[in-house]
This record gives structure tokens, sequence and C-alpha cells, in this order.
């Protein structure tokens, strides 16, 4: 699984907003630490930025009280709220990457396809298109033998 780790986000609102907004594309999940001092706001963010981007928050992991909430932002701050003790801690964010059909209605799977494949080795272009649509390699490969068996 691909990811892409941030430690702590920004301490600074607009930094942390241009953080977010570059994770509207993103084909990874996101995983980050978050303080106690600062969940509340970076989910706000989120909600702000990414509101129906699915999270998992994971409180207080390797301890005896070890937590985990899934949903989006909003849900995950309702909790938050539902109870101040739920705020204390240590938390750890993971963020959904970006739904595959968003990302493929930007990209023509199917042409990219037909453009690379008579240049180069089936397993090159799978990679390449793999990386670039953040489908698969495994799917991306069967298309290209699906596109091999299918008459022209």
């Amino acid at each position: 699984v691909s990811q892409s780790r941030y430690g702590f986000f920004p301490a600074k609102s607009q930094a942390r907003r241009e953080l977010f907004s570059s994770l509207k594309q993103t084909g990874m999940t996101t995983v980050a630490y978050e303080s106690v001092h600062r969940i509340q706001d970076c989910l706000k963010g989120l909600q702000d930025i990414l509101p129906n981007r699915q999270m998992v928050l994971a409180k207080e992991l390797t301890k005896l009280h070890e937590s985990f909430i899934a949903g989006r932002a909003e849900e995950l701050t309702a909790w938050l709220a539902a109870d101040s003790a739920r705020c204390r801690g240590e938390f750890v964010l993971l963020i959904a990457p970006a739904e595959r059909a968003q990302k493929t209605e930007l990209i023509d799977v199917d042409r990219l396809l037909s453009l690379l494949k008579p240049h180069l080795p089936p397993k090159t272009v799978s990679s390449i298109v793999s990386e670039y649509s953040g489908q698969s390699k495994k799917e991306i490969y069967q298309m290209l033998l699906d596109q091999a068996d299918s008459p022209k």
C-alpha cells in the first residue's frame, strides 16, 4: 500500500490548509501524528477541504486504552466533542487516498496504455500507468492482457 508520512502536520493554519489541498488528488494513504492541542483544528481544516474523505483516528496506539474511530472529519470531530476525555492523549490520523473514480475520470487509462505499449515492455507500461493513475500494477497489467486478447 502506498502511503505518505508527514510526522506532524504543520502548526500554522495556512500551511496546513495548503497541505490538505495537496491531498485532494493523492493516490496514497496519508499518515500523520497530531497533537492533543491541534487535533480539533486539524479535523476542522480537513472537514473544510476534504469533507467526504474517509479517515481513521487512532488514539493512544500501543497503550492500554488504544482506540480507533473511522469516518469523515465531521464524524471524528463529533466523536471527540462527545467526551472531553477523548481529546487527551496521542493521535495518529490516517487519511484515505482520493477515490479511484475521481482519478480515473481525469485519466484515460486505455488511451495511455495504447500509446505506451508499442514502445515499452508490458511490465514497464504497467508500472508507469499504475503510478500515474493510482490503479494497481496488477490491474493495469490485466488491462494490457485484455487489450492484447481483444480483436482489433
